[in-house]
């Protein structure tokens, strides 16, 4: 547990659509990269993911999610 979040993992898929699918379903929240944006339902909201540390990596995750 960190930051107060807790994971439970009751639902898995193993190809990214089968994952999205879930998030648009709103059983999950998936971790994809940020040149599949554009690509995401319109039912999922990307969410950018911040790394504050300094010198952190450049990369650019996103956390989808479904927001009612």
């Amino acid at each position: 547990m960190r930051a107060g979040a807790e994971v439970r993992v009751d639902l898995a898929a193993a190809d990214p659509p089968g994952k999205l699918a879930l998030v648009a379903t709103g059983h999950a929240v998936a971790l994809v990269p940020g040149v599949l944006a554009r690509a995401l339902c319109p039912d999922v909201t990307p969410v950018p993911l911040v790394d504050p540390r300094p010198g952190a990596s450049t990369r650019s995750p996103l956390a989808a999610t479904r927001i009612p």
